[in-house]
């Protein structure tokens, strides 16, 4: 019988639930033709006219680089320019190579871009308009999302029409058809390396609000910056280069490959551009590599000078457009003891400062696995350290001088390291990444307040640039808590056994959140949730009640233990003790928090027992009657209740297969464990990166209604990526679009059905235009993000991508 309980959960009713599922279709295709302009069945036909190539005179390291880049182009019949400046300099620029029209490829972007701001300074469009189209446009490359915004600024000529404005010519840029369309002869979108200096110098302009030539305002020009921090297609800078140090928009198309954009030191925005195109077409693995040997040699040169004048650009003499705080710099940063508040490698940054679903983001995201450490990013004063709305637990560290603070979110209470007072030094380990509060899966919520503390007066500002040039922390590693993986300590009795749910062995609109609830804290695992559940509501039932105790929903709360416990899992702003989401998770919480207090009671020597047991009859006869009898209640009922759940843990809902330790030698088996590290992480459709979880995008339907891009997480070819791209060493980084990784040519093809699958193979539905994708990890399973709604997952192969899939080798 019930909780005497506490916190967190989700609302999907199992008729709405089933509805949405069988609305998406699996994984769904994240855009139209891969991440660029669809490849192959393009030509490249590029203009007849052609500038002569020109090579610099100047000298230092990033014009050698560009020498080099245009030399290398030379040798290999590749047109190449490039464009280097500093962006808040007046005449610092480099301009070396091929000055005339090429192929635009998806850079052409930017101009959709600019266009919508434009019409959005003139009120003909709003900001809430053009988002879902924009981030998806810049951020992943999506085609779909771009012909949409296209036509809602008013077609390619309205574009053209509003760029020129800004005084980018004809010559310079010009959108002449719909992104992934068919043409036949010279391709009609085109740009020249000066229209891509002269976009991306107004851009910085309107988001800094400086200079005095044509712009947009800051708050149309803030989303563009933002969506190119976060730029998901990664084959050139973002393979060589931090991510957190970058901004910039990618464009493929047959023999073409452009990266734009800047590269950042403290305050110090460097604006770079190489463009390269084949005249005689074929793939963009050539143009891939001169533009990955220039963008590390320009980036390891980011200090020094470019060329020309060293004025800053000033405040225009008057404008309309107001100061970004999402691009504000801010006082202190790395030069007075900044450090990073997650190791670098550990984390991978999943959405930035700045308006995001209709609000405000106040901070920047670190997505990383529950556990790991976070650092106090700057010394100071403890002013809070515990529950805050929204975040869970947060810590408040206010500097020494009084004037600014650092916010951690989402933490659990049991990790927090500090308590209001302390005094903490830059580097220390204060908490661990956690998953509370309102939160889409495992991440630190990180701010920057300036002009007072957060407490007192002051204002919320971008963290990143204050970040930028940051040490690293000088403690331990990660200590990384990997579902299913984790040693339960003394005194957990051995229900740990297959902490893995078995697959099917709950109703499906349960599945998703026992699963995330199975993350919450290690030593609470998902069969552990199933199974409680299962006791508590007599099978799963969401409509439970006991008119004896009162007790009610399928984690069967009291009504005074739901009002103090119960939290809103789903997010959608309520917290319905008869909602799915919001009782497993809530449940898992008040485990979890139930289990401290008997952990530290056993440390003191208060109680004693199987801690786990003990949990469980807090649980279910209260917390103060267990500490009372110093061991878990002895009445008959309490007594069943922690015996009968964990046995049924291991004998009904556990998978042990599933929780075999992954090998991580090999390729494949280093592809397996960077996945299984995610198990439990939220779905967000458009999400995952080589690097770890991130921010999902709008799709315009399904994944929409279940609020995909508010969240933090993984879709199916974002969880392949992450796994590709870690075994690789970040040599391998896949395109997000399911048929493009069944194409792509560094897959090899294996044949022979399930006795030829090593572990860290690639499986697609049969048939050459798959929407769905997962990773083999043996004994007929797959780890796979299914569907929104869901999360990372173990499931069996034939369930996950039917009885014959194509499969696919890399590394």
């Amino acid at each position: 019988m019930a909780a005497q309980q506490s916190q967190t959960a989700t609302k999907l009713t199992s008729i709405g639930l089933v509805m949405l599922v069988g609305l998406l279709g699996a994984c769904g295709a994240l855009m139209l033709g891969g991440s660029e302009d669809p490849p192959p069945e393009e030509t490249s036909c590029l203009p007849s006219a052609t500038a002569v190539a020109n090579v610099s005179t100047g000298s230092g390291t990033m014009s050698a680089a560009a020498d080099e880049a245009v030399k290398a182009g030379q040798q290999q019949g590749i047109r190449v320019a490039v464009a280097i400046s500093d962006a808040g300099k007046t005449d610092a620029a480099l301009t070396v190579g091929d000055k005339g029209l090429l192929p635009s490829a998806s850079v052409i972007k930017l101009a959709v871009a600019l266009a919508a701001g434009k019409k959005i300074d003139a009120g003909a469009l709003t900001m809430d308009q053009v988002r879902p189209l924009l981030t998806p446009m810049i951020q992943v490359s999506d085609n779909n999302a771009t012909n949409q915004l296209v036509q809602l600024v008013g077609g390619a000529e309205q574009v053209n029409a509003q760029i020129r404005t800004l005084g980018v010519t004809d010559g310079e840029a010009r959108l002449g058809r719909a992104l992934g369309s068919e043409f036949s002869g010279a391709d009609p979108n085109v740009l020249s390396i000066g229209g891509v200096s002269k976009m991306l110098q107004i851009i910085y302009d309107s988001d800094r609000n400086v200079g005095g030539g044509p712009k947009i305002s800051t708050a149309s020009a803030a989303p563009i910056v933002a969506a190119m921090k976060a730029q998901q297609v990664n084959t050139k800078f973002g393979a060589v280069l931090p991510h957190d140090q970058i901004a910039h928009k990618t464009g493929e198309l047959t023999g073409t490959s452009h990266d734009v954009g800047w590269f950042f030191d403290g305050d110090r925005w460097l604006s770079v551009a190489i463009l390269t195109s084949k005249p005689s077409g074929g793939d963009q693995a050539a143009g891939n590599e001169i533009i990955k040997k220039f963008a590390k040699k320009v980036f390891d040169a980011r200090k020094e000078p470019v060329v020309g004048g060293t004025a800053d650009r000033a405040p225009p003499a008057s404008s309309s457009a107001t100061p970004s705080s999402q691009s504000a710099p801010a006082d202190g940063g790395a030069g007075d003891g900044t450090t990073m508040p997650i190791k670098t490698g550990d984390y991978q940054l999943s959405s930035p400062f700045g308006p995001r679903g209709g609000e405000n983001h106040q901070g920047s995201d670190f997505a990383a696995p529950l556990g790991t450490p976070i650092y106090a990013a700057h010394e100071g004063k403890v002013a809070a350290s515990g529950p805050a709305s929204g975040f869970g637990n947060w810590i408040i560290v206010d500097f020494n001088d009084g004037k600014a603070s650092n916010v951690y979110g989402h933490m659990r209470a049991a990790d927090l390291k500090v308590t209001t007072g302390d005094t903490v030094k830059a580097g220390q380990q204060i908490a661990a990444v956690g998953n509370e509060g309102q939160s889409s899966g495992p991440h630190l919520h990180f701010e920057l307040w300036q002009g007072g503390t957060r407490l007192q007066g002051g204002h919320a500002v971008d963290p990143m640039p204050w970040l930028r040039g940051a040490s690293q922390p000088s403690g331990s590693g990660a200590n990384v808590e990997l579902v299913g993986a984790v040693d339960r300590g003394t005194g957990c009795g051995d229900v740990a056994t297959g902490s893995t749910l078995k697959p099917g062995s709950v109703p499906a609109e349960f599945e998703p959140w026992i699963i995330k609830a199975g993350t919450v804290c290690p030593e609470i695992s998902a069969p552990l949730i199933a199974a409680q559940t299962h006791q508590e509501s007599g099978g799963f039932q969401v409509q439970a009640t006991n008119p004896k105790s009162g007790a009610a929903g399928p984690a069967q709360f009291m009504a005074a233990t739901w009002a103090a416990k119960g939290v809103d899992g789903d997010g959608d702003g309520k917290k319905d003790i008869y909602s799915i989401a919001d009782s497993m998770m809530s449940m898992a919480h008040y485990d979890c928090e139930l289990l401290g207090i008997m952990r530290d009671a056993m440390s003191a020597g208060k109680v004693h027992g199987d801690l786990v047991e003990l949990t469980l009859s807090a649980y279910n006869c209260g917390p103060g009657a267990t500490l009372a009898a110093g061991s878990p209640c002895q009445n008959a009922e309490t007594q069943h209740y922690i015996k009968i759940i964990p046995a049924r843990a291991r004998t009904v809902y556990a998978n042990p297969d599933a929780d075999t330790p992954v090998s991580g030698e090999g390729f494949g088996g280093r592809v397996v464990a960077a996945a299984m590290k995610w198990r439990g992480t939220t779905y967000a459709w458009g999400g995952g990166t080589g690097r770890g979880p991130s921010m999902g995008i709008r799709d315009g339907g399904v994944a929409d209604s279940f609020g995909d891009f508010q969240k933090i997480g993984f879709d199916c070819s974002g969880l392949v990526i992450h796994g590709v791209f870690q075994a690789s060493g970040g040599t391998i980084e896949l395109p997000h679009y399911t048929v493009s990784q069944l194409n792509d040519k560094r897959g090899k093809p294996v044949t022979g059905g399930q006795a030829k699958w090593l572990p860290g193979d690639i499986l697609f539905p049969a048939g050459g235009n798959p929407q769905h994708v997962a990773i083999y990890i043996g004994d007929g399973k797959v780890v796979e993000a299914p569907q929104s709604g869901d999360v990372v997952k173990v499931s069996p192969v034939a369930s996950a991508v039917g009885a014959n899939p194509d499969a696919r080798r890399f590394g």
